[in-house]
């Protein structure tokens, strides 16, 4: 069987996607809720390996109009640029005529991407992909969103997902239910939490903060079990500790919190460290 491209890959999703029937997919946000204890139950056999599928044939699809929204003139024009041509060379790859690639250019603002946007679904334009950049990306999407275009956008910001919007990458929480079953590398997270600092960074980032000033703007970090993190489980991976709450932050979290790090979750070690 051929290898596809990424690319080509993302058309096939696309027309896919077109032919189901209606969802917005997506992320949906957790509600605030306690810190998630993972328990021993989630664990299960591990699942069998299958064989790769079968590339999905475009005989009898319709045409569809896709738009892609990239940063074509401007300081990020390379990107922008080179993407494009990825783009166009992997329609070769997906050998389906009746797909037009609607290309419109995002330039260098929030205000232009969503300027494209309006253009493209003006076009006919049935999906989106793109944007870049997660800024761009929050605002296309409500513009995408009623006009009923579901977007696949290049970010890997998952805050974005959802309402009709897909992103690029793993979304953390679903990847912790699905894996830590069998790795048990988090005793515990608490998801309101750290999407309440992820959007904090968001703000801080728009706002104009820089990494230069706080290195770790942004970046998820996870604390061994002996870490104190306020209003946090602390429990030493102990059962003695079970139920104790951080009352502070320990010297270690408040320099990383400064930094601008997003403190996620609970990791797993040996009782006490005595390992």
């Amino acid at each position: 069987m051929r290898r596809l491209k990424p690319f080509s890959v993302l058309f096939l999703a696309a027309l896919l996607l077109l032919t189901a029937c209606g969802g917005g997919g997506g992320y949906n946000k957790p509600a605030h809720e306690a810190p998630r204890v993972l328990s021993d139950e989630q664990a299960g056999p591990p699942t069998p390996a299958t064989s790769a599928p079968e590339t999905p044939s475009t005989q009898n699809l319709r045409p569809v109009k896709v738009a892609i929204l990239l940063p074509l003139t401007g300081k990020d024009q390379q990107l922008g640029q080179s993407m494009l041509k990825a783009a166009q060379m992997a329609l070769f790859d997906v050998g389906y005529e009746g797909f037009e690639l609607i290309p419109r250019d995002t330039k260098a603002t929030p205000q232009e991407a969503a300027d494209a946007a309006r253009s493209a679904i003006a076009g006919g334009a049935e999906l989106i992909l793109g944007p870049i950049f997660s800024d761009s990306v929050a605002a296309v999407k409500p513009i995408a969103r009623q006009a009923n275009v579901n977007m696949i956008a290049f970010t890997t910001d998952w805050k974005l997902a959802g309402g009709g919007a897909f992103v690029m990458g793993f979304l953390p929480f679903d990847q912790i239910q699905r894996v830590d079953g069998q790795v048990k590398a988090f005793l515990s997270y608490d998801a309101a939490d750290a999407l309440a600092q992820a959007d904090a960074a968001d703000h801080a980032l728009a706002g104009g903060a820089t990494h230069a000033l706080q290195p770790l703007l942004g970046v998820p970090i996870a604390l061994k079990d002996l870490l104190n993190h306020r209003g946090q489980p602390c429990s030493c991976a102990s059962q003695i500790l079970a139920g104790y709450r951080a009352p502070f932050d320990a010297t270690v979290v408040e320099k990383l919190k400064d930094a601008g790090a997003v403190v996620f979750g609970r990791l797993n070690m040996d009782e006490f460290a005595m390992g």
